[in-house]
């Protein structure tokens, strides 16, 4: 019998698409600064999982690759990945080094 994984940090993969600049003047207030927010951002998610090999675990996936402009005019991408643990779990450093 297959185990079900519940979703616990889907919402907040989803937040953070809907309030991302206030995700990154709350977490990382230096990076939101420099962002030119009249330009708008890309998440780029589809296009990352396009690339993404198997790896010896199964698919894994960057929880956001956004791409803004600098108000210094340059292209950037931003990596973001959350991880909300709700229980212990001993694979954890693995999963995360991988």
């Amino acid at each position: 019998m297959s185990e079900v994984r519940a979703d616990y940090d889907g919402a907040w993969k989803e937040g953070v698409e809907q309030y991302f600049e206030a995700f990154l003047a709350f977490f990382f207030p230096e990076i939101q600064a420099k962002i030119d927010w009249e330009r708008g951002y890309e998440f780029l998610e589809k296009e990352l999982q396009q690339l993404m090999r198997e790896s010896e675990i199964g698919k894994q996936f960057v929880d956001k690759l956004i791409k803004v402009w600098l108000k210094d005019g340059k292209e950037t991408w931003l990596l973001i990945h959350l991880e909300i643990q709700s229980q212990v779990d001993t694979n954890f450093p693995k999963r995360m080094f991988l």
